[in-house]
């Protein structure tokens, strides 16, 4: 690893601090060839932790559809698969060239290139999942809060949405945003919340902040 982890914070700085999804996307393009070796390097945990805190929840069997969003290089679904996961998993993502370096790794039934937003539903068949993972991509730059309803739309009844989203400055707009939708869901009955947590999402300390990132867990079923 560089000095301290620098070259590959600032890699990391040019998604977190890009001004929109548009932008992070190109950031990710740049950096798919070598975006897994920059985050093991900076420590990232997010996706062992957000496994570690939801596997539980998983009706764990042959037959069980997960569809992986923002799928990327494919290390959320290869952290299911260590944690145990026995089902199918499709993935997602917006950036061809991060679903190519997934693809390479023989985790995925089916690959799907689409952009996640509020008014377009998802390629993916409609209430077809049993569960629904995110991670590293519920953020004010990458998935608008107010796709939830799209994701959903992807889930069976009874089906979870399992997702984490980093404690950051930047991000706390978007959170507030996020628990007002998952509020008005909830009281609509068109969802219950399973779990909501904290959890580790880097293990190397920011230059920034001088502490590990953090990020919220949250686990909701469709009713």
């Amino acid at each position: 690893m560089s000095d301290s982890g620098k070259e590959e914070w600032g890699r990391l700085g040019g998604i977190i601090n890009a001004k929109n999804a548009r932008e992070a996307n190109q950031a990710y393009t740049k950096w798919a060839s070598h975006y897994e070796e920059d985050v093991k390097n900076l420590l990232f945990v997010g996706n062992e932790t957000m496994v570690n805190g939801s596997i539980e929840f998983i009706k764990n069997e042959e037959t069980t559809l997960m569809l992986d969003v923002a799928a990327g290089t494919g290390m959320t679904a290869q952290s299911y698969r260590d944690a145990g996961f026995k089902g199918v998993i499709d993935a997602l993502d917006s950036n061809a060239a991060m679903l190519q370096e997934a693809e390479k790794k023989g985790l995925y039934r089916h690959t799907y290139c689409q952009e996640v937003s509020p008014d377009q539903p998802l390629s993916a068949k409609k209430e077809s999942y049993d569960v629904l993972t995110i991670s590293g991509a519920m953020h004010d730059n990458h998935l608008p809060a107010d796709c939830i309803s799209t994701l959903l739309g992807a889930l069976k009844s009874g089906g979870l949405l399992i997702f984490n989203s980093r404690k950051t400055e930047k991000n706390v707009g978007y959170q507030e945003f996020l628990r007002q939708i998952i509020t008005s869901l909830v009281e609509d009955s068109k969802i219950s919340i399973v779990k909501e947590d904290t959890i580790r999402y880097h293990d190397l300390v920011s230059p920034d902040t001088g502490e590990p990132m953090m990020a919220l867990l949250f686990i909701l079923r469709k009713k």
